[in-house]
């Protein structure tokens, strides 16, 4: 017999309202309602040197950076996210009072970083709405976001992980 997953429409309202009291992060995609996976050991190490490295490099500029549990909803993706991290360059915009659903009006960049080897996709926006991808696979590269605005060396990403090939 084969078991078949019973998908039921949540409406935007009601998942917020449960998500705000549940511990549990949960994202929001076109009125399914997914669970996040628990972390591995090499996720938490990279968002944590990420977020030191945007921490640094944000220092005295307008722009400001958020780690782990801020629900992101961008307009041009599924309503609700939760990124590892999120830079806003801007005033950060809430949807509510609450305070806990960040606005990004503006999607420019974003990075998907491996956690099993070192490989960095680097996406930016073309003027035109087409993305562009960079992929990063040596230690010794930097990726530069923001206009040059932030330096990402690859080896301060990966630092303090060891992979199996490298042991």
């Amino acid at each position: 017999m084969t078991l078949h997953s019973l998908k039921v429409y949540v409406p935007e309202t009601d998942y917020l309202q449960a998500e705000r009291q549940e511990p549990t992060k949960r994202e929001y995609l076109a009125g399914e309602v997914r669970a996040l996976a628990g972390a591995s050991e090499p996720h938490n190490i990279i968002v944590f040197n990420l977020g030191g490295i945007l921490y640094n490099s944000l220092r005295g500029t307008p722009g400001r950076g958020y780690a782990v549990d801020m629900r992101v909803k961008v307009p041009q993706l599924p309503p609700y996210l939760y990124p590892d991290v999120v830079i806003v360059c801007d005033q950060p915009q809430f949807e509510d009072e609450q305070k806990d659903n960040l606005l990004n009006p503006t999607l420019r960049e974003y990075l998907l970083v491996a956690q099993d080897r070192t490989h960095l996709e680097h996406f930016i926006c073309q003027p035109d709405g087409q993305w562009s991808c960079r992929v990063y696979d040596q230690p010794e590269q930097t990726v530069v976001l923001l206009g040059g605005a932030v330096s990402l060396p690859l080896q301060a990403i990966y630092e303090g992980i060891f992979f199996s090939q490298e042991a």
